[in-house]
């Protein structure tokens, strides 16, 4: 009997120690379950292709998230930049920053914009990363988008008149200055600030083509002061970038050609300026300021 009760009394101690061992190892050890149940996740394109070369008009994609079936959590696809030059100005993400299906919902979109580009500069990559492992409430494999895009360039005209002192009080857009050919075969006589033609809008003020053959003088219009009256008087700081869209560009300094007692055009005769002429050859610019020297010419 007395060895009975020893061997039982062991058996209770152990039973109890393995217990407390057992409870302590649940306590410590994150429980990680993996459900099998849990659902499949697809993303597509609206293109049915995720490989964009030599883009160069705006384009939007839509991409659609879905769940083979329903399940009780959300499912986020997050979608970010992984790698290439392309900036935001380039490329639109979603704004959240992924596409979330709520729970019990089996699909979701998002949209990714590749926006023109017009600015003369080299090819820009993108590499998109569509998911990563942050996506756990669904079996999903990661994968990534690849887009190449190019400069957007045509044979149109192109004029942008602007300060030329980023610092310069803003009251400066109190004065409208207009720009046009004296041929009128490109003009912006919009009001805004800057003046800004790159593609035809509007032919009662805003339009532009390929120029003809032969010589167009670059004009410049002080249409209003507005009442713009600085005491003591000031110089205006004015460039214009002439030139062809995506791919040609001149800059002309105005600086010193007006000031803020300049006659204007609306109350006057006195606003109108010949501020320098681009020369058309076989389609190619050549373009001179204002006392013909060269400033850029346009090549093959």
């Amino acid at each position: 009997m007395k060895i009975n009760l020893v061997n039982k009394l062991h058996y209770v101690f152990l039973s109890a120690l393995l217990i407390g061992l057992s409870a302590c190892e649940n306590d410590d050890v994150e429980d990680v379950v993996i459900d099998g149940n849990q659902p499949t996740l697809t993303v597509t394109s609206s293109t049915g292709s995720f490989n964009f070369n030599e883009v160069e008009n705006d384009q939007v994609i839509t991409l659609t998230a879905t769940l083979d079936k329903p399940t009780n959590k959300q499912v986020r696809v997050y979608i970010f930049q992984e790698s290439g030059t392309a900036d935001g100005n380039d490329i639109s993400l979603p704004a959240t920053g992924y596409i979330n299906i709520p729970a019990y919902q089996t699909s979701a979109t998002g949209t990714i914009t590749i926006h023109k580009d017009i600015v003369i500069e080299d090819t820009e990559t993108a590499v998109i990363n569509i998911g990563d492992s942050r996506t756990t409430a669904a079996f999903y494999q990661p994968f990534q988008m690849n887009i190449t895009i190019q400069n957007f360039s045509n044979e149109n005209a192109t004029m942008l008149l602007e300060w030329d002192d980023d610092n310069l009080d803003d009251h400066l857009c109190d004065m409208d200055f207009d720009v046009y050919l004296d041929t009128f075969e490109a003009y912006a006589f919009t009001g805004d600030c800057p003046e800004n033609l790159f593609e035809p809008s509007n032919p009662n003020n805003l339009w532009t083509g390929e120029l003809t053959e032969g010589t167009h003088n670059i004009m410049v219009d002080l249409w209003d002061t507005n009442g713009f009256m600085p005491d003591p008087a000031i110089t205006i700081p004015l460039r214009l970038t002439f030139g062809k869209l995506g791919s040609f560009a001149a800059f002309l300094d105005l600086n010193g050609l007006y000031t803020s007692e300049s006659e204007d055009s609306n109350n006057g005769a006195g606003g109108v300026m010949m501020v320098g002429s681009v020369e058309v050859v076989n389609g190619l610019y050549t373009v001179y300021d204002r006392n013909g020297v060269l400033i850029a010419q346009e090549s093959n």
